[in-house]
């Protein structure tokens, strides 16, 4: 007897095998040097209340950092569209580690944009937070 998946679940599947960051080098056709998901967090009187926060996939380009929309599910967070997409050069970063979490705060002062931000520790973070820094440095030179 043959064994017949259904479409679904073998999209699935195969949708799990993708890296994060090959999931939004397929979203916004360039090449993708990290992508990490971002917790942003929730500000003004929202917060005070409990506000949720919104996960958001931050793609690292040469030039650009993208935000995509992301979805929680059980075989990992699935890349949705671009919902924004600002310039590595302009950004002013500070990050926080704590033991469960890394804690950003991104600013493009001349744009006049300034994001919170979670996420977990690991290898991409540190990938992430390194390529970030280095646009920094190259600003300041």
């Amino acid at each position: 007897m043959k064994h017949v998946t259904r479409p679904r679940v073998a999209n699935a599947l195969q949708r799990s095998r993708l890296s994060l960051a090959e999931a939004a080098q397929a979203r916004i056709g360039r090449p993708v040097h990290a992508a990490i998901v971002l917790e942003l967090g929730a500000r003004g009187p929202a917060a005070l209340l409990g506000g949720r926060s919104d996960p958001m996939v931050m793609a690292i380009t040469d030039l650009d950092i993208y935000l995509l929309d992301c979805r929680r599910t059980t075989l990992g967070p699935r890349v949705g569209g671009v919902v924004d997409h600002l310039p590595r050069m302009g950004l002013v970063s500070q990050w926080h580690h704590r033991r469960l979490e890394v804690k950003a705060e991104l600013s493009w002062p001349e744009s006049h944009v300034y994001l919170t931000a979670r996420t977990r520790p690991g290898e991409q973070t540190d990938r992430a937070i390194g390529l970030l820094m280095t646009s920094e440095l190259q600003r300041d030179l």
